[in-house]
């Protein structure tokens, strides 16, 4: 027998085996791993955020929160106690904090991705370009983040997990007034829908409280000079200031206010609470008092047990955003399971949630999340609830 024709015989035929295994992707780990997924259908869900640019940090915030909730849901359905009939699957689009961007993203994830569900987006006036186009194609849409009053009256199949202006401000107007009486208070507000929205809402508030708004500066998401706006608020004799803004935003305004040599006492929307605002300000941050529709201190259940889950996975404390996030897939999924994914019933359905990892909440109807606030303030460059 020739030792070597039938050496090379095997070779050939080992080589034609492995080439077969790669043509038809078979692998004893990529059947295992797939027929799982393959047995249930997945349930696409779009979302928009600002992942890059101006608010990309309350983006990726709220990333964390639906990408913990994302594995959970996926997990449990080698549960036979959670026994789902979905899978879940996110598919992301970076708005970049622009309506324009989030037009784009929002018409991709409906005429090219087929989508139901939109989770998005971040800032108010993103989502108010978005709802005609999820409320015209009957995609629920629920915002983690947008606060404008406006969105209360986008359509039927918009929702959100966060509150809105027209609860938070008479909230933080009765605080401000009740720490400065008649005192006059500046207000430097985003140039959005989200900062229109708080000035029509906190100003007939604070003044029938018998507030006085001394005077009104804006400035666009982008801005980090806010000197000039300062510099007219010094002029009118302002030692108060109520910041509606980004946490980057706030900072700088803090930080600049110091330099500039003024003595103000900072009040801020719950928007500005956040790392980044305590690593620009840095000190002159100590005293900031703000809104806050979360207690980090929360001792219901899913409170706990969210926190201790998105430390074990981070590494850090969690946050407001993340939470909202992970709420946002958490009851979108519950509906979807509950009602088969039939869009009107799920629609209805989440009318019907009344907790969550945010904290114990409902949706009014307007699909508004409905918290409780607390105020907060910064103490030796830590955020603590305040009384």
């Amino acid at each position: 027998m020739n030792t070597k024709k039938v050496f090379k015989s095997l070779l050939v035929l080992n080589l034609l085996l492995v080439s077969l295994m790669l043509l038809t992707g078979c692998s004893i780990q990529t059947k295992d791993t797939t027929a799982r997924a393959s047995t249930k259908e997945t349930i696409k869900i779009g979302v928009v955020l600002p992942l890059t640019g101006p608010s990309a940090d309350g983006g990726n915030y709220v990333k964390n929160g639906l990408l913990l909730a994302q594995d959970e849901l996926n997990k449990a359905e080698d549960n036979a106690d959670q026994d789902l009939a979905y899978h879940y699957e996110l598919l992301f689009q970076d708005s970049m904090y622009d309506p324009k961007t989030a037009v784009s993203a929002v018409r991709k994830l409906i005429d090219s991705d087929q989508v139901k569900y939109i989770v998005g987006a971040q800032g108010s006036s993103e989502t108010l370009a978005i709802t005609p186009i999820a409320e015209e194609n009957k995609v629920i849409l629920i915002t983690p983040g947008s606060q404008s009053d406006k969105i209360s009256q986008a359509g039927d199949y918009i929702f959100r997990t966060q509150v809105n202006t027209a609860q938070e401000s008479p909230f933080l107007a009765e605080h401000i007034f009740k720490a400065i009486g008649s005192k006059p208070l500046g207000l430097l507000l985003l140039n959005t829908d989200y900062g229109e929205s708080m000035i029509n809402n906190f100003n007939p508030k604070f003044e029938a409280f018998g507030g006085k708004i001394a005077g009104i500066e804006r400035f666009e998401p982008k801005d980090i000079d806010y000197r000039t706006q300062l510099t007219k608020l010094k002029g009118k004799d302002v030692q108060h200031i109520l910041i509606g803004g980004l946490r980057q935003n706030g900072g700088h305004i803090i930080k600049q206010a110091k330099e500039l040599g003024m003595q103000v006492r900072f009040f801020a929307t719950s928007p500005i609470e956040g790392k980044e605002l305590l690593e620009i300000a840095q000190e002159a941050a100590e005293g900031l008092e703000y809104a806050y529709p979360y207690d980090p201190e929360g001792t219901g259940k899913e409170e706990k047990e969210f926190m201790e889950k998105y430390k074990a996975v981070y590494g850090s404390e969690n946050e407001m955003l993340s939470a909202n996030g992970y709420d946002t897939l958490k009851i979108l999924s519950q509906c979807i399971e509950q009602e088969k994914s039939d869009v009107e019933k799920v629609k209805m359905c989440l009318y019907t949630i009344n907790a969550g990892a945010s904290g114990v909440f409902s949706l009014d109807q307007n699909g508004d999340a409905v918290k409780h606030l607390i105020i907060k303030t910064v103490k030796d460059r830590t955020f603590i609830k305040l009384g």
